[in-house]
């Protein structure tokens, strides 16, 4: 589906801050931070933990908690293993639109689904659990996310707002499903939010040409420091990764032939082509950044060595899937796993090679203040599946955003 363009067109949508279930706009920050009482604590099993100690010190706490319970271990974990209740759809809807609703209360009523024709994630409602349930998309970003992948970014949206009353850093996020997983994993932004406040914009599939088609993350960057008098201590952008795996990869790969290498198996010039649209794309969002901020701190990345999954059809939608990656290198005829995960390694490195044209870990490449992430070897084979982290692996890969955010001058 086409999106509005441009920035009239953003501003004809009436975008707020405010969460997209209809809340007051947010105030500036000076009139905010004397009207707003400081941030309530979430539960501990929220997504978001803002002033929580470390994973370490907190697994200590809720260790000591299960301890004082006069609940035997048996009882709860009867409790745990009950099946959950039905629920009407509006139900639904609150449990979604509350921050402060665990995710283990949620999961039994939703499920990822991967689009077939395009790899993007939305999610789905369990009709099974849920009566009433209809159907309609909130067609949100311009494309088919249904309604519940909207409501996840209003919990979003209004953990963000609930904690401007505080001095928690600012932080801008756009981007793909590394910075915003349908629900059922801690992404990267999820793990940076416990240190500082991510305003994020990203939705799972989104490629960068949609981003920069979108210019939300220039539209939302000059409404928070202009309009809003809020400081963004700096932007941080995850986009390429979706223009180039799925159906996109037939534009560079060539059908396999006996003996040929993963260096042989690449039309180069195509891949080329691919990375230079992404470099362009990337180095307009950034030069748009620059009218609103010129020295905020930039940071991009350009992932972490996937490995390609076998054929996972018919063993069920909650196993690893293999649409990005695996799928279409076998319909080329590419089956050697060793071939697969080595036409990976020259896919990322080339990308990695084109983002240090203007970035760097030190912000002094081609464009100033641009800090390239570099997560290779970061994830270290914890793979949710093909293509995104497990929970340990995109905190690791949060970790070194932070690392970077560091060595860019901005810290918790």
């Amino acid at each position: 589906m086409a999106k509005a363009t441009g920035r009239k067109a953003q501003a004809r949508r009436a975008a707020k801050i405010a969460p997209e279930t209809g809340a007051a706009e947010v105030k500036p920050a000076k009139s905010a931070a004397k009207k707003r009482q400081p941030a309530k604590a979430e539960p501990e099993d929220s997504k978001a933990k803002p002033g929580k100690p470390s994973k370490p010190a907190a697994a200590a706490s809720r260790a000591k908690a299960a301890a004082r319970t006069e609940a035997p271990a048996a009882t709860a974990r009867a409790a745990a293993d009950a099946p959950a209740p039905p629920i009407d759809f509006d139900r639904l809807k609150e449990m979604l639109a509350d921050p402060a609703t665990p995710r283990a209360a949620l999961a039994p009523y939703l499920y990822v689904w991967r689009d077939p024709q395009n790899g993007r994630l939305t999610l789905r409602i369990n009709e099974e659990l849920v009566r009433d349930a209809r159907p309609e998309d909130l067609r949100t970003r311009g494309f088919g996310m249904d309604i519940a992948n909207g409501l996840e970014r209003s919990r979003r949206r209004a953990r963000f707002l609930s904690r401007l009353g505080d001095k928690t850093k600012i932080l801008l996020a756009e981007g793909d499903s590394w910075f915003e997983y349908p629900f059922f994993l801690d992404d990267t932004i999820d793990d940076l939010n416990r240190d500082f406040n991510c305003f994020c914009l990203s939705a799972a599939g989104d490629t960068l040409a949609s981003m920069a088609e979108s210019d939300d993350v220039f539209f939302y960057f000059h409404k928070l420091v202009k309009d809003e008098n809020l400081t963004v201590a700096a932007v941080l952008l995850s986009g390429g990764g979706n223009d180039l795996v799925g159906d996109q990869m037939r534009a560079f790969l060539k059908p396999y032939k006996t003996g040929a290498q993963a260096k042989d198996l690449i039309d180069q010039r195509a891949y080329d082509a691919l990375l230079d649209k992404i470099e362009g794309l990337y180095v307009k969002l950034i030069k748009e950044l620059r009218t609103v901020n010129s020295t905020i701190p930039i940071l991009v990345h350009g992932y972490d060595y996937a490995i390609p999954l076998p054929d996972q059809s018919g063993k069920g939608s909650l196993l690893p899937l293999d649409g990005w990656l695996g799928e279409p290198m076998r319909k080329m005829g590419i089956v050697d796993a060793t071939i697969q995960r080595a036409i990976v390694r020259i896919m990322i490195d080339g990308l990695y090679g084109r983002l240090g044209r203007f970035a760097n870990a030190t912000g002094t490449a081609a464009l100033a203040k641009v800090f390239l992430v570099d997560n290779r070897g970061v994830v270290k084979g914890r793979w949710h599946d093909e293509l995104h982290p497990t929970d340990a692996g995109f905190a690791a890969v949060a970790a070194n955003f932070e690392q970077v955010l560091r060595v860019a001058g901005v810290t918790p």
